[in-house]
């Protein structure tokens, strides 16, 4: 493994927008899953159906915030991309100046 990577600056944003929707879907599913009625179960496992689905609806919540954390990760790679382009740019654009082969 040669250890380079290629990335294609707009792959990060479909990265991003994909780990949003995931993000979405996760919150949509956690808030089902609080507003669950437990009231079809017998009283004897009531309370341990409620237990359940409180469980669940942290853990999906938990996952919900790490795929934010990826969609943040995403953008935040996306916009180095970019400033390290502008400044490449900028740069080349004032040696030609210089050497007097450019215009601004």
């Amino acid at each position: 493994m040669s250890g380079a990577w290629s990335v294609q600056p707009g792959s990060l944003i479909r990265a991003s927008t994909d780990w949003r929707d995931r993000a979405d879907a996760l919150e949509g599913t956690a808030k089902r899953l609080r507003l669950a009625d437990q009231s079809g179960f017998p009283p004897s496992v009531e309370g341990a159906a409620a237990a359940f689905v409180r469980e669940w609806a942290t853990m999906v919540d938990d996952l919900a915030e790490t795929a934010r954390d990826f969609e943040d990760r995403m953008m935040e790679a996306h916009g180095a991309y970019v400033e390290s382009d502008v400044r490449s740019q900028e740069s080349f654009q004032e040696w030609l100046l210089q050497m007097g082969g450019g215009e601004r």
